[in-house]
């Protein structure tokens, strides 16, 4: 599947199923929430840390020649998983996360 199509909600309804297990977390207007947050692992660093931890996900910052455009790699640490050019770095951990999980 390619998860970098999919947007941030549906990423972080994808993580949810895996990391925190099917019936741990409820949907609102299309956000994850558990506990009454919102769980919200490609845009808050408190979500998102544990999983690259715990997953052992580099993520590695590239940039243009001449600096203009930036973007963020991850790569799980046996290089089996990775994508390239994420605006965001905690969404490609989150993808680099998810194609680990659909190789399992």
């Amino acid at each position: 599947m390619d998860y970098s199509k999919l947007s941030d909600n549906k990423i972080n309804a994808e993580v949810a199923l895996h990391w925190l297990g099917r019936g741990n977390f409820g949907l609102m207007n299309g956000a994850v929430e558990k506990l009454g947050r919102i769980f919200e692992p490609c845009n808050n660093p408190a979500d998102a840390w544990p999983i690259i931890v715990a997953n052992r996900i580099a993520l590695m910052p590239d940039a243009s020649e001449h600096g203009a455009h930036q973007w963020w790699d991850a790569q799980s640490s046996c290089r089996a998983h990775g994508i390239q050019y994420q605006a965001n770095p905690l969404r490609a951990a989150m993808i680099c996360y998810l194609m680990m999980q659909e190789s399992e």
